[in-house]
């Protein structure tokens, strides 16, 4: 791989995952506003990337190597970042799949 590639930051990922084909979607924020006390964001979409979701199942299961390698490091940043995991994970809800 070159040096000299793209590199795009985002703040966010969607993802959407078929039998065959799969997308990555990638955003930035780029106003956060409040409305009756609720926080809005606008989010601005960076790149989208379809790949085969073959490939997508093994770069997850890369990340998640990589991951496990680097969990001392994760572990002290989840540390300093505690309160807001602690937030995000209470919001998150797992649905079963459907069959699709």
């Amino acid at each position: 791989m070159k040096a000299d590639n793209l590199e795009i930051y985002a703040d966010g990922a969607g993802l959407m995952v078929r039998p065959t084909i799969s997308k990555l979607s990638f955003y930035s924020v780029v106003d956060i506003s409040e409305n009756h006390g609720q926080k809005e964001t606008e989010e601005e979409l960076k790149v989208q990337i379809v790949i085969p979701t073959l490939t997508l199942l093994k770069l997850c299961a890369r990340f998640l190597t990589q991951v496990k390698t680097d969990e001392k490091g994760i572990i002290n940043t989840i540390d300093s970042h505690k309160e807001e995991i602690i937030k995000t994970l209470a919001n998150l809800t797992l649905k079963e799949s459907d069959g699709e």
